[in-house]
């Protein structure tokens, strides 16, 4: 399975704004195998053409079914939170388009004016994403049984855009202001990650 790589890009913001929380992408596809995979890379675009990664999710199609009591919903009614459950595979059907929910890792992250917002979808993981520390708590990019990697190779994919099957992202935005500060630091014992200096003043 060759990798292949689409991009989707936002207008600039015309302020900055912030995502917090959890998010999805809905994407329609078809395969033209029983399975395909999707990953979903979310990305912060300066005006300069800087490109930093915000936060991916990745899913198997195979895995597609959700768990909808788990899963949430904006106010809206969209899907805001995707939970698989990831218990039993459900062959996909060959060139028929199917509904492909992806979760993405919750995030906190300031969107700068004048930055955009651009939606990867990719089809294989780079040697790069293979290289590191994998958790095994849900569906990894590099992780395939035999079976599974019968059933991916050679596969084409189809992404729908149209009005019967429009595929979109859901992202959590909010202003900046209606957030609280915390102040944060690298600790002695944070790894040199930065991360909040008041954990405990809870209590």
């Amino acid at each position: 399975m060759t990798g292949t790589t689409l991009r989707y890009t936002s207008a600039p913001f015309g302020k900055a704004t912030t995502i917090a929380g959890p998010m999805a992408a809905t994407i329609y596809a078809a395969s033209s195998n029983t399975n395909l995979e999707l990953i979903a890379t979310l990305e912060d675009v300066a005006p300069d053409g800087t490109v930093t990664q915000i936060t991916r999710g990745v899913l198997l199609g195979s895995f597609r079914a959700l768990d909808r009591s788990r899963s949430w919903l904006d106010a809206r009614r969209l899907l805001v939170r995707a939970v698989h459950p990831f218990d039993v595979e459900q062959p996909v059907p060959a060139n028929t388009v199917q509904r492909y929910d992806i979760g993405l890792d919750p995030t906190l992250w300031r969107i700068a004016a004048g930055n955009a917002l651009r939606l990867v979808l990719s089809t294989q993981a780079t040697a790069s994403d293979c290289g590191v520390s994998l958790t095994l708590t849900k569906a990894q990019p590099c992780l395939y049984t035999d079976a599974q990697r019968a059933v991916l190779s050679g596969g084409v994919y189809q992404i729908e855009r149209g009005r019967r099957h429009a595929s979109v992202i859901n992202v959590p935005l909010v202003s900046p202001k209606a957030l609280a500060t915390a102040a944060s630091d690298v600790t002695p014992t944070s790894n040199g990650l930065t991360e909040p200096l008041d954990w405990d003043s809870g209590g």
